[in-house]
Order: structure tokens, then C-alpha cells, then sequence
């Protein structure tokens, strides 16, 4: 995904406008613009801004979560139940950079449903890498 790709679902994902974003980085609308269709590449400052504008990590600009890696983890998943298929589901979005606000509360229930389930010592737990 292209730093205007991602830059622009993010603002979608958190429901602002490129005016806001711009405000909140203390940066002019044009620029956000330029960035979004691509005429200008963020430079290492920029990228620590949109960042924090985000509350996202800076790597999330350079990551990318390939669509054949999400189709494997399906299928090495497809056994789990509805509810550990949708916490999976929603792992994959925050790899992808969606539910960026909902992210410390997702990982929350994440983390709180596996220790549940008791997962440590599943014979499920295996390499995805597989």
C-alpha cells in the first residue's frame, strides 16, 4: 500500500477530514493533499506527525499485511469457533491499520478471550508459518 493509500484510510478510519488532519499537524491542507495523491513522499518528520495525529506507529507506513497471508491464516483457522474466528478477523484489521481507535480495547479483549480459552496449551497453537 502507497503512503496516499494508507494516509487516506486512516482519515477515513478515524472519521476526520483532510482540513482536520492538516490542523492537527500543523501543516496546510494542500500539503495533506499532495501526499494523498501522491505528488509528495512524507519525509521522516511528516511520517512521525501523521504518527501521532493517528496514534498509530510509524511503521504502519512501511508494513503492508499481504492478502495471500490473511488467506492462509483462514484457512489454517477455519476449525476455530465463530468467536476465535473473529478475534483473529479482528487482529488481521489492526495489521492492516483499521480499527485504529479501537485497537487498545480490541487487543484487550484479544489477550483476555485467549488466556480464557486457555490457549498456551492448545494443540491448535501452531505456526502460522507452516
Amino acid at each position: 500500500m502507497k503512503y496516499g493509500e494508507r494516509i487516506k484510510e486512516l482519515i477515513k478510519n478515524k472519521n476526520i477530514t483532510q482540513v482536520q488532519l492538516a490542523d492537527i499537524m500543523g501543516v496546510k491542507p494542500s500539503y495533506i493533499n499532495q501526499l494523498i495523491s501522491g505528488f509528495r513522499k512524507p519525509g521522516r518528520d511528516t511520517l512521525k506527525k501523521l504518527a501521532d495525529a493517528f496514534d498509530v506507529p510509524v511503521s504502519i507506513f512501511f508494513e503492508e499485511f499481504p492478502e495471500s497471508y490473511q488467506k492462509k491464516i483462514k484457512k489454517k483457522t477455519k476449525h476455530y469457533s465463530p468467536d476465535e474466528q473473529r478475534y483473529i478477523n479482528m487482529l488481521i484489521d489492526i495489521l492492516r491499520g483499521r480499527n485504529i481507535e479501537n485497537t487498545e480495547a480490541i487487543k484487550s479483549n484479544i489477550v483476555a478471550f485467549w488466556k480464557s480459552r486457555n490457549m498456551d496449551n492448545s494443540p491448535q497453537k501452531k505456526s502460522l508459518a507452516d
